[in-house]
C-alpha cells in the first residue's frame, strides 16, 4: 500500500529532490490559504460616504449653499465628515486587531527531502512531499498516511469536534488538525486552497450582503427622497400658479427639501453602533464592521456548535458502576498517561476525565513502577500497563471499550471476592452499558490480573465501569433561556453522534418538539424538500463543515437573520 501511494504522487520514501520541489511549486503554487487583501485606509474611509442617507445629506448641503444658507450647509457637512471619521476609526482599529492576531501564527513543517530530514516553512510544501508528524504538531497540509504509530488526531479546527480520531495507514490527515498522540509519516496530497480547510475558506470569503440596517436605511432614504421631491414639486407648482417670482419659488422648494433631510440621523446611528462595538470589545469580541453590531441585535436564530461552545470541551465522568471501587480507582490512576502539573491535568481527554475523577480520593501509588505498556490502538480498543510493586508479583492493569474488556475477562472482583463471570453477571453489565450509552455516555471498562505466563490481556478480572461525557457549560442553559425569552431560537449544529447531540440538546432545553436530522439525511434532501422542513429542525448531528453554510443560507432564504457561533471552522 505504501508503494502504491508513493507511486500515485510520483515521490519516494526519501522525499523529493530540490529540482522537483521547484518544478512542483511552479505547477501547484505555494501551500497558503488565500485571503482577501485588507482594505486600504483610503478605501475604508471613502466607503463611509457610500450610503443613500449620506448622499441625501450631501445634496442637501449643496442645495443649502446655493440658496445662501451657509450655516446649514456647514452643519450638514460637519455631520457628514464626523460620521465618516467615527466609522473609519472603529473599522480601521478592528481590521488592524484582526491582522495582528493573524501575524502571531507561524507554521513550520518537518519534511524529508533528498533523504534528509529538515524543517521548512509550511508554505513551501508541495504535492508529493514526505511529512513527518509527531505529538504536538499541527498538520501542515492534507496528507495521505504511509506510516502510522498509534496516531490520534484532533480535527476540531475542521469539524468543531474535539474528540481525538485514530488514523491508520492510507487514512487522510487534514490541514490544521492537531496531533494528540503517536507519530506518522504522510505524503502531501493537497495544498493551499485545494485542501479541505481551503475549500471552506473559499466558501466563507464571499462578498458580504447588505445587513438588515442597510436595507432599512436604504428604504428610509428612498422614502425620504420621494417625499422631498413630491413636496418640492407640489410647493413649486402651487407658488408658481399664484404668481410668485420663479427664483423665490425655487428657493422655497429647495429649502423645504433641505428641511426634509434628517441631518443628525447618520451621526446618531454611527455613534450608537460605535458604542455597541466598544461594549463588545470589553468582552474581547472584535467587530470588523460597524453595521454588524446592529445585525447581531436583529438575529432571530442562533446556530451554535456543541463542543466547546455549549459544552465544556472537557470530558468528565457522569456515571459509574463498580464491583470494586478502590481497585477500579487504582487501575484508573495507574493505567493512565495523564499527568498533573501545577494543579492542571494534562493528557488525552478520556485519560484526563478518569484521572480527575479518581484523583480526588485516590491512594498513594508511589510504590508502583510502570514496567511496560501496550498502548491503545483502533484495533484492540484497549490499553494495558504492567506494574511492579515491591514484595508483590507484577500486575497487569487494563482499561478500554467495555465490550472488549468484558470479552477478555473471566472473573469479577466483588469487593475482594474473586468470582467467575456468569451469564447473569454479563447480562447485568451489558444492560448497564446500554443504559449509559442511551444517556450518550462514552463507557470505559476496567480490569486487572496478576502477570502469568499467558497473554497479558487474557483471563482478566473485571472491576467496574465509568460513563464519560463532555458536560454542558453551567452558563449555557441560562444563555439559551435568555435567548428564548428574547424571541431567539437556538439550533444545535454538531459533527458529533446523533445520540450525544440529542442528550445534550434535551439537557439544555434546545430540543423540545422539533426534529433531529443527520448530515447524511440532509445530503439526501433536495433544496425544495429542505426548505419545507428547515424551520422545524432543532438539532443537526454528524454535519460536515460545508453543510453548515447550506443550513444558514436556507434559514436566511426564509427571511431569518441568522448567526453562527462556535470554535474551529465555525
Amino acid at each position: 500500500m505504501k508503494e502504491s501511494i508513493l507511486s500515485e504522487y510520483k515521490t519516494s520514501a526519501n522525499g523529493l529532490a530540490d529540482e522537483e520541489v521547484t518544478q512542483r511549486q511552479h505547477k501547484y503554487g505555494f501551500n497558503e490559504i488565500e485571503e482577501k487583501k485588507p482594505k486600504s485606509p483610503f478605501k475604508l474611509f471613502i466607503e463611509q460616504f457610500i450610503d443613500i442617507l449620506i448622499g441625501l445629506l450631501f445634496i442637501a448641503a449643496v442645495a443649502a449653499y446655493f440658496v445662501g444658507d451657509i450655516i446649514d450647509a456647514c452643519v450638514i457637512m460637519i455631520a457628514i465628515i464626523l460620521n465618516a471619521v467615527i466609522g473609519f476609526i472603529q473599522e480601521y482599529r478592528s481590521q488592524k486587531a484582526s491582522e495582528m492576531l493573524k501575524s502571531l501564527i507561524t507554521k513550520e513543517a518537518v519534511v524529508k527531502r533528498n533523504s534528509k530530514v529538515q524543517k521548512i516553512e509550511s508554505k513551501e510544501l508541495t504535492v508529493g512531499d514526505i511529512v513527518l508528524l509527531e505529538e504536538g504538531d499541527k498538520v501542515p497540509a492534507d496528507l495521505i498516511l504511509i506510516e502510522s504509530n498509534n496516531l490520534q488526531v484532533d480535527e476540531s479546527s475542521l469539524t468543531g469536534e474535539s474528540e481525538a480520531i485514530a488514523k491508520d495507514v492510507n487514512d487522510e490527515a487534514y490541514m490544521d488538525s492537531n496531533i494528540i498522540s503517536g507519530n506518522a509519516v504522510g505524503v502531501v496530497s493537497k495544498i493551499g486552497m485545494k485542501t479541505e480547510i481551503g475549500k471552506i475558506a473559499e466558501m466563507v470569503q464571499e462578498d458580504d450582503g447588505e445587513t438588515p440596517l442597510q436595507v432599512k436605511v436604504s428604504k428610509l432614504g428612498k422614502i425620504l427622497s420621494a417625499i422631498a421631491i413630491a413636496v418640492c414639486v407640489f410647493v413649486f407648482i402651487l407658488e408658481f400658479t399664484k404668481g410668485i417670482p420663479l427664483v423665490e419659488t425655487f428657493m422655497t422648494a429647495v429649502s423645504l427639501a433641505v428641511a426634509a433631510i434628517p441631518e443628525g440621523l447618520p451621526a446618531v446611528l454611527t455613534l450608537t453602533l460605535a458604542l455597541g462595538m466598544q461594549e463588545m470589545a470589553k468582552s474581547n469580541a472584535i467587530v470588523k464592521r460597524l453595521l454588524s453590531v446592529e445585525t447581531l441585535g436583529s438575529c432571530d436564530i442562533i446556530c451554535s456548535d456543541k463542543t466547546g461552545t455549549l459544552t465544556e470541551n472537557k470530558m468528565a465522568v457522569r456515571q459509574s458502576f463498580f464491583y470494586n471501587e478502590s481497585r477500579t480507582a487504582q487501575i484508573g490512576m495507574l493505567c493512565n498517561n495523564a499527568i498533573e502539573s501545577d494543579g492542571e491535568i494534562i493528557g488525552d481527554p478520556t485519560d484526563e476525565a478518569i484521572f480527575k475523577y479518581f484523583n480526588e480520593n485516590s491512594q498513594d501509588y508511589k510504590g508502583f513502577e510502570r514496567v511496560n505498556e501496550i498502548p491503545l490502538d483502533s484495533n484492540r480498543k484497549m490499553m494495558s500497563c504492567e506494574y511492579s510493586c515491591e514484595g508483590e508479583n507484577n500486575a497487569i492493569l487494563s482499561k478500554g471499550a467495555p465490550e472488549i474488556i468484558i470479552s477478555k475477562s473471566k472473573y469479577i472482583d466483588n469487593d475482594g471476592s474473586i468470582e467467575i463471570i456468569t451469564p447473569q453477571i454479563k447480562e447485568t453489565l451489558l444492560k448497564k452499558i446500554d443504559e449509559m450509552a442511551s444517556d450518550a455516555l462514552r463507557t470505559i471498562g476496567f480490569a486487572y490480573k496478576t502477570k502469568d505466563e499467558n497473554d497479558d490481556e487474557k483471563d482478566l478480572i473485571f472491576t467496574g465501569l465509568v460513563g464519560i461525557i463532555d458536560p454542558p457549560k453551567e452558563s449555557a442553559k441560562k444563555a439559551i433561556e435568555d435567548c428564548k425569552n428574547a424571541g431567539i431560537k437556538v439550533i444545535m449544529i454538531t459533527g458529533d453522534h446523533e445520540i450525544t447531540a440529542k442528550a445534550i440538546a434535551r439537557e439544555l432545553d434546545i430540543l423540545n418538539d422539533g426534529k433531529v436530522i443527520t448530515g447524511a439525511e440532509l445530503e439526501q434532501l433536495s433544496d425544495d424538500e429542505y426548505l419545507d422542513i428547515v424551520e422545524d429542525i432543532e438539532v443537526y448531528a454528524r454535519v460536515k463543515p460545508a453543510q453548515k453554510m447550506r443550513i444558514v443560507e436556507t434559514l436566511k432564504s426564509k427571511g431569518h437573520t441568522v448567526s453562527m457561533t462556535g470554535d474551529g471552522v465555525n
